[in-house]
Formats: structure tokens, C-alpha cells, sequence
């Protein structure tokens, strides 16, 4: 009853502001809610190709990935601008989104569309200005999106896939703008991911409005629970073994020198499986940008796996470990940050000389890594008595003799 007359006050065009008693926000505030800033956590995806490209030190690739995370805060707010308009009907009738500014009346059209080209094109001009390449792909996402909002959205199984995309663009523009090559894994990685979140939020759009789902999104009605569920466990499947085949792949150790971004892999796991505790028990799902914010474990989840992966790639290294890891079968260790990997060399005898012209940084962390493997070397081969020397810092060589850490021979 209450349902049939809020819709019959809808009809009569009164605004929803005083339609429940609710205090009337001021217009400047309702257009920036109607841009959705909770909604800005999505674009966080920008940061991945800064932390996997290893430009999380360079100060200045720093800066251009986060004014690319504003610009594509401002663009994601254009097409929710754009959405809401071409939506407003619809989402009078949703019991949560009847409530958005511009379903509920507090934004008039016609504001929220001048806002909508002012913004767009503010952030266009930045994005090109920033660099070329990265405003192509900001148009592009704002063209996608754009006709998402009209045709796109009503052909199934197209709609969720141009929701992946979209965040598929944004990875893509990270790499972009930074100037750093766009990693396969992380487009198929981002793409799975995406389709899992949508594919979630359809499922919980379905069981939410029940019957009164087709009237709400027409496109709802070629969907069951049933279908969305299998396509969710088939989407689930592929994103972790796309994921744990990327952290163990030869051009991911290659890469970053270490076989151990592998360990993160029970943090998507967990965040995965929690997900979906929250959608099929909680009736979660039909936003996963507040579901983040709001579920502490999720977050903790997700702030763990991003400390746990940059420890990795960026921590010191693991000497004992990667030795161990870096042994064959034949008793050899193979140098794996060399130029020439293929080289062995005998387990007990020194390591040569680092190379010349290599950052002071970068050639501590590679000297910590051959004491940790010539340590290794002397323990595999049963000199306990050497290896111990060189645990305490006073290494010896084959004589017997202790060898000042100025011998050339020393690593």
C-alpha cells in the first residue's frame, strides 16, 4: 500500500524531499552526491599498473597516476550524470535508488546535463594535457559508458560485459598515463574481476526486487538467479587461476626477481569467498564500492593483499628463501637478476663481482641476495663450519682463511 501511493505522488511529479518530510539539500550539494563520490573507490584500479609497473618510487609517475584517478573520478561522475537522466524513471521505483537526487527531483534535468558537459569537458582537456594517448582512453570510457546508458544495457549479457570494460579502460589508462606497457594479465585480471562484481550486482538486483524486477530493468527479465549464479562460479574459478597462474608465471619472476607474490595469493581467496558470503547470505552486492567501505573484513582483505604484494615487489629481498627456490636439482644456484640467467656456477665457490653501472640500491639489495645464496651454497654443500663464518660476517675462503668483505671474490 505504501509502495502504490509513493508511486502515485511520483506520477504527480512532487519532490521526493517533501514528499517523505526530508530536509531539502542544497542544489550545490545534491549535484555533487549525484556524481557519486562513493562510487570513486572503482577507479582505484588506476594505481595497479603504478605498483606492478614498479614506478611506486618515482615520485613523478606518483603524481601523474593520481591526477589520473581525478580525472577518471570526474569522468565516472559524467556518466553517472549522464545514467541518472536516462534512468530516472526506473529508479523511482527501486526502493534505494528512488532516493538519488536526480530520480528523487532535487537536481532538475537540465542542471545536472549542463554539469555533465562542463565536467566532461574539464576533464577531457586535462586528461589530453596529461598525456595524449590517456585523454583517447578517457573519451573512449565516457563514449562506452555513454552508450551503455542508452542501447547497451538492454541486450544481455552485452550489458555486464560493457561494465567490464569499462573498468578494463581504466586499468589500461593507469598503465597509459605513466608511460609503462600494458600487462596482458592485468587486462584479463581486471576484466574477470569486473565481470564477477556485475554479474553480483545483477544477482542482487534480481532477488532484491523480486517481482518488480523487470519493471525496474528490462534486461533483468532475461536473467534468472539459476543463470547469474553459474556464470558467477565460472567467472569465481577463472579470476584465481588467472591469478595464481600470473604470480608463479616465468615472465612474473622474471620481472621482479621473486617466485613469492605466489604467498598473497589466500588474500583473494578470502576477499572472493567473503563476497560472496555477503551476496548470497546478506543480500549484498548491488554496490561493491559501499560494500568495500563498509565491511570491515573485506577492506582489511584488500589493504592487506596491496601491503603484502608491494612488500614483495618492493621489500627487501628474502635471501634464504629465494636460495632455496633458486636451487636446481643438480646442486647449482642460478643468478636470476644476472644478465646471463643461465649461467650455474658450483655450490661453494664464490659469486663474481656485481656489475658495474647498476644503482647503488638496487646493487645493495642484489649483494644481500648473493651473501643469501652463497650462504645456501655452503650449506648444501655440508661446509658448516665456513658457513657459519659467513653468517658472522668473517667469511672464509676454500683455505680455511677469513676474508675481508674488500675481497673482490666476495659478493
Amino acid at each position: 500500500m505504501a509502495r502504490h501511493i509513493i508511486s502515485e505522488t511520483i506520477e504527480r511529479g512532487e519532490p521526493r524531499e517533501e514528499r517523505l518530510g526530508a530536509p531539502v539539500r542544497p542544489l550545490a550539494l545534491s549535484l555533487v552526491l549525484s556524481l557519486r563520490p562513493s562510487q570513486w573507490t572503482k577507479n582505484l584500479i588506476i594505481f595497479a599498473a603504478l605498483m606492478f609497473g614498479q614506478r611506486l618510487q618515482d615520485v613523478r609517475s606518483v603524481l601523474y597516476a593520481v591526477a589520473a584517478f581525478a580525472v577518471f573520478c570526474i569522468l565516472s561522475g559524467v556518466v553517472y550524470l549522464l545514467n541518472d537522466v536516462a534512468d530516472r524513471e526506473s529508479d523511482r521505483q527501486h526502493p534505494i535508488k528512488q532516493h538519488r537526487p536526480i530520480a528523487s527531483g532535487a537536481v532538475p534535468v537540465g542542471v545536472a546535463l549542463a554539469a555533465a558537459a562542463v565536467l566532461g569537458t574539464a576533464a577531457l582537456l586535462a586528461a589530453f594535457w596529461l598525456r595524449p594517448a590517456f585523454g583517447a582512453i578517457g573519451a573512449a570510457y565516457v563514449a562506452l559508458l555513454a552508450l551503455y546508458s542508452g542501447p547497451l544495457k538492454h541486450i544481455v549479457i552485452i550489458d555486464v560485459l560493457t561494465i567490464a570494460i569499462g573498468f578494463v579502460l581504466r586499468a589500461a589508462a593507469g598503465a597509459v598515463v605513466i608511460d609503462v606497457p600494458i600487462s596482458h594479465w592485468l587486462l584479463f585480471l581486471t576484466i574477470l574481476l569486473a565481470l564477477f562484481l556485475a554479474l553480483s550486482k545483477r544477482r542482487h538486483e534480481l532477488v532484491l526486487l523480486a517481482d518488480g524486477a523487470t519493471s525496474h530493468r528490462r534486461i533483468l527479465e532475461e536473467y534468472t538467479p539459476y543463470l547469474l549464479d553459474q556464470m558467477i562460479s565460472v567467472v569465481t574459478a577463472s579470476t584465481l587461476v588467472a591469478y595464481a597462474i600470473y604470480t608463479v608465471s616465468p615472465e612474473t619472476v622474471e620481472k621482479f626477481h621473486t617466485r613469492m607474490l605466489g604467498l598473497t595469493l589466500p588474500f583473494p581467496l578470502y576477499g572472493i569467498f567473503r563476497y560472496l558470503y555477503l551476496v548470497h547470505q546478506k543480500e549484498g552486492g548491488g554496490s561493491p564500492a559501499e560494500m568495500l567501505l563498509n565491511d570491515r573484513p573485506l577492506l582489511t582483505c584488500v589493504a592487506l593483499w596491496a601491503l603484502a604484494a608491494a612488500f614483495v615487489i618492493y621489500g627487501p629481498d628474502v635471501a634464504f628463501l629465494e636460495g632455496l627456490t633458486a636451487r636446481h636439482s643438480d646442486g647449482q644456484i642460478t643468478r636470476r637478476d644476472s644478465p646471463h640467467p643461465a649461467r650455474h656456477r658450483p655450490a661453494g665457490l664464490p659469486l663474481p663481482d656485481e656489475p658495474r653501472g647498476v644503482p647503488g640500491c638496487r646493487r645493495e639489495r642484489r649483494r644481500h641476495r648473493a651473501e643469501g645464496e652463497h650462504l645456501v651454497a655452503l650449506l648444501l654443500s655440508g661446509d658448516l663450519d665456513h658457513a657459519l663464518a659467513a653468517r658472522r660476517g668473517d667469511p672464509r675462503d676454500e683455505a680455511g682463511r677469513v676474508r675481508s668483505r674488500a675481497d673482490p671474490r666476495l659478493p
